[in-house]
């Protein structure tokens, strides 16, 4: 299947009335992943790395963030994800008057009960907008986002900000470090979500 992309990324969609038409290269064009991805207590604009150790229940959920549209088909959004090998996995339509859709990393990975091994790579999910726009009838907008589910063994414990073990403290920012044992597990700590280097 082919997508053409347009995104606006600033666009917040209550109806189909009026709203600014990105002029732009689109996202797909200039090589950029857009799609919101929430999980495991992070979010991601466009990736969302998720860590689980191995047994943990596939029922984990994630979340997809998507513009709010109104359209004249049953979903005015729908979302796909495809597996590590590119084929198709679990997909749906988002309910309209929703900006989001709950799916469990299970549904994604292909796993049913509990993640393993097996659940450890990247997978690519893809989120069709369906909007109108005046004189021009509907139009689609595409983007991507990549979830990297990464498995951890079993008794392995990640290192936590205040772990007695931590041996190296790694300033990132003024408001953030990197704290790391000598076995290597590591944790950043503090506010760490934006920094300039």
């Amino acid at each position: 299947m082919t997508f053409r992309f347009a995104l606006a990324l600033t666009v917040v969609l209550a109806s189909c009335t009026s709203f600014p038409v990105d002029s732009r290269m689109s996202a797909l064009d200039g090589g950029d992943a857009t799609v919101t991805l929430c999980g495991g207590g992070r979010c991601g604009s466009g990736y969302l790395f998720y860590r689980a150790t191995s047994g943990t229940s596939a029922s984990q959920k994630i979340a997809i963030y998507v513009p709010r549209v109104d359209c004249e088909r049953d979903a005015c959004v729908k979302v796909q994800s495809f597996r590590k090998d590119g084929t198709p996995g679990w997909g749906a339509g988002v309910p309209k008057g929703e900006d989001y859709i709950m799916v469990s990393v299970g549904e994604i990975s292909g796993e049913i009960e509990k993640l393993t091994e097996a659940s450890d790579g990247e997978y690519l999910i893809k989120s069709a907008v369906y909007y109108s726009v005046p004189d021009k009838g509907e139009q689609v907008m595409i983007g991507d986002g990549h979830l990297r589910v990464k498995i951890m063994a079993n008794g392995y414990e990640p290192l936590g900000c205040n772990d007695p073990e931590a041996a190296f403290v790694v300033e990132v920012s003024k408001k953030c470090a990197a704290v790391v044992s000598t076995g290597y597990r590591a944790a950043l700590c503090g506010e760490c979500e934006k920094w300039n280097l």
